[in-house]
C-alpha cells in the first residue's frame, strides 16, 4: 500500500529499502502516539456505559426498597476496568452513582468517568445525571428531563464553576435513553450545539507562561512595596503622580501595584526593542468621559486610573511586538467574551441571569475563575493585566479603579486549570485574591506570554 502512492522512480528504492524503512515507520507512529497519549482528552476518559447497562434493573431502575442499605458492588467491564457502583439516600434524593477505580486502587465520584443520578425518594422519579470528564469536579455535564410529558426531551447543561455555558440544551433522547449512553455518544450528539471548546486544552501550549511565572516567582524577593511608585524609561524610580525620582532601598525594586505591571511589561518591550516603557503614555485616557456624571480630566485620572494604565500597557506591547502604533482603542486587547448565559446559585430559584461584561467596568469578581478557565482552554499562552474596580474607602458611593494584578491561565498535565495572580511583587493564592476583594469587578486586557521575558 506504500509503494501505491510513491512516484514510479520511487519505487525500486522502496522495495530494497522497505526492511530499513518499516521499523523506522514504526517506530515513529509509536513516538506520535507516545507523544499525544500524554495529552489529555475528554473522550479518553473511562467509559461506565457497559457497567450501567448491567446495573439497569439491579440498580438503576431498582425501587427505593432495594436500594436501601444495599453495599457498593465493583464491577469488571470487558476491558478490564473496573467500576464501583453505589447509592446514597436521604430524605428528598436518592443518589446512585458510578466511579472508575484510580491508581491507586480508589475511587473517585467525581474523577473523568463519574457519572451521577438523582432521584426523588418518595416517588423514584428521575430528576438529573451528571457525567464528569475532568480533573475538576467543578465542570460537569448536567441532563435533566423535559417537564411536558408531550415532549419528551433532554435538556443538557455544560457547567463550569456553578457558570452555564450551555443552558436548556434540548436533544431528542428519552431520559432514559441516557441511563447506558456513553460520554462519547452525549459528545457527538451534541458536538455543534454545546461549546465544547471551551473545556478541550493541549498542556503542551503554556510552556511560555510557566516560563514567565518561572521568571518573576525568581525575583519576588527584591520587591517591597512603596505607595504611588514605579521605574521609568530609564529604570530610575520615580513617583508616578508627578515623575519625580524618589529614593530606593539598596538591592530592592520599590513598587506599587501600577509600579510592578509595568515591571512585567517592560520585561518583553526591551527584549523586542531595547526600551522600557515611558511612564506619560501609559496614563493616556481611555474613557470617553463625556456627556457622563464625570468632568474630565482629573476625576477621569483618579476614578480610571487603573483601568487606563492596564489598557495602555497591553496597547505597548502590541505596537512593540509588530512596530506599529496602537492605542487602547485599536489594540483590541479588551477581553469582551461573554461565554456564559447565567450562574447556578444557592438562592431561590437557584438560577441568575449573568450580567457578563460592562463596558468600561469588566466582570463581576464571582466569574473569575470560570472565566478563566475558558480563556486558558481559547486563548493559550495569554496572561492579563487586570484592573480591579471597588468602592471608595472614603466615599463608598464612588467606584474607582485603583488596583492592577497579573493573572495567568494555563491547563498542567493532570488537566488542572491554575490561576496564578501577582500583585505589588507578591504572589497570590487566587482564592486568596478573591476573598480580599468582595463586591468588584475586574477589568482585563489580554498579552501574549513569551520565552524572551527579561525583567530588570
Amino acid at each position: 500500500m506504500l509503494t501505491e502512492i510513491i512516484p514510479n522512480a520511487d519505487k525500486q528504492i522502496m522495495k530494497h529499502n522497505s526492511k530499513a524503512i518499516l521499523p523506522l515507520f514504526a517506530i515513529c507512529i509509536f513516538l506520535t502516539q507516545t507523544l499525544w497519549a500524554t495529552v489529555p482528552d475528554v473522550l479518553s476518559i473511562p467509559d461506565s456505559s457497559e457497567i450501567r447497562k448491567k446495573t439497569l434493573e439491579s440498580w438503576l431502575l431498582a425501587p427505593t426498597s432495594e436500594l436501601k442499605n444495599k453495599e457498593p458492588q465493583n464491577i469488571h467491564t470487558s476491558y478490564g476496568q473496573i467500576f464501583q457502583i453505589k447509592t446514597e439516600i436521604s430524605d428528598k434524593t436518592i443518589l446512585i452513582a458510578v466511579a472508575p477505580r484510580k491508581e491507586d486502587y480508589t475511587f473517585d465520584y467525581s474523577a473523568p468517568g463519574a457519572w451521577k443520578l438523582f432521584k426523588d425518594t418518595e416517588t423514584g422519579k428521575m430528576k438529573e445525571i451528571q457525567f464528569f470528564f475532568l480533573n475538576d469536579p467543578n465542570i460537569y455535564v448536567r441532563l435533566l428531563p423535559d417537564e411536558k410529558p408531550n415532549k419528551p426531551k433532554v435538556h443538557v447543561d455544560l457547567i463550569i464553576y456553578n457558570s452555564f455555558v450551555a443552558r436548556n440544551i434540548p436533544i431528542g433522547l428519552q431520559f432514559e435513553d441516557l441511563l447506558t449512553i456513553s460520554f462519547s455518544e452525549l459528545y457527538e450528539l451534541t458536538y455543534d450545539v454545546i461549546p465544547w471548546d471551551y473545556v478541550k486544552f493541549d498542556p503542551r501550549k503554556y510552556a511560555n507562561n510557566e516560563y514567565m511565572i518561572s521568571k518573576i516567582r525568581d525575583n519576588l524577593p527584591r520587591f517591597e512595596y512603596l505607595e504611588d511608585t514605579c521605574y521609568d524609561e530609564n529604570k530610575n524610580p520615580v513617583m508616578i503622580s508627578t515623575n519625580e525620582r524618589r529614593s530606593k532601598t539598596p538591592g530592592k525594586l520599590g513598587v506599587n501595584s501600577s509600579g510592578f505591571t509595568k515591571w512585567v511589561a517592560d520585561g518583553i518591550t526591551y527584549n523586542l526593542n531595547e526600551h522600557y516603557l515611558r511612564i506619560e503614555p501609559l496614563k493616556r485616557h481611555t474613557v470617553d468621559v463625556a456627556n457622563t456624571m464625570y468632568e474630565p480630566p482629573e476625576i477621569d485620572k483618579e476614578v480610571f486610573a487603573s483601568l487606563n494604565w492596564t489598557r495602555n500597557l497591553a496597547a505597548a506591547l502590541i505596537s512593540a511586538a509588530t512596530d506599529k502604533d496602537f492605542d487602547a482603542i485599536t489594540a483590541g486587547t479588551d477581553v469582551l467574551v461573554e461565554p456564559f448565559s447565567s450562574v447556578l446559585t444557592n438562592d431561590k430559584p437557584g438560577i441568575l441571569k449573568n450580567i457578563g461584561y460592562i463596558k468600561n467596568t469588566g466582570y463581576d469578581i464571582s466569574m473569575l475563575k470560570s472565566l478563566f478557565l475558558v480563556l486558558a482552554s481559547t486563548e493559550p499562552d495569554m496572561f492579563y493585566f487586570g484592573a480591579i474596580k471597588s468602592r471608595d474607602t472614603k466615599y463608598p458611593e464612588k467606584w474607582i479603579f485603583n488596583h492592577e494584578a497579573v493573572f495567568f491561565p494555563y491547563f498542567d498535565k493532570q488537566g488542572i486549570c491554575k490561576i496564578v495572580v501577582f500583585e505589588c511583587g507578591v504572589e497570590t493564592d487566587f482564592d486568596t485574591f478573591i476573598q480580599n476583594n468582595p463586591d468588584t469587578f475586574v477589568h482585563l486586557v489580554r498579552a501574549k506570554s513569551t520565552d524572551n521575558f527579561l525583567p530588570y
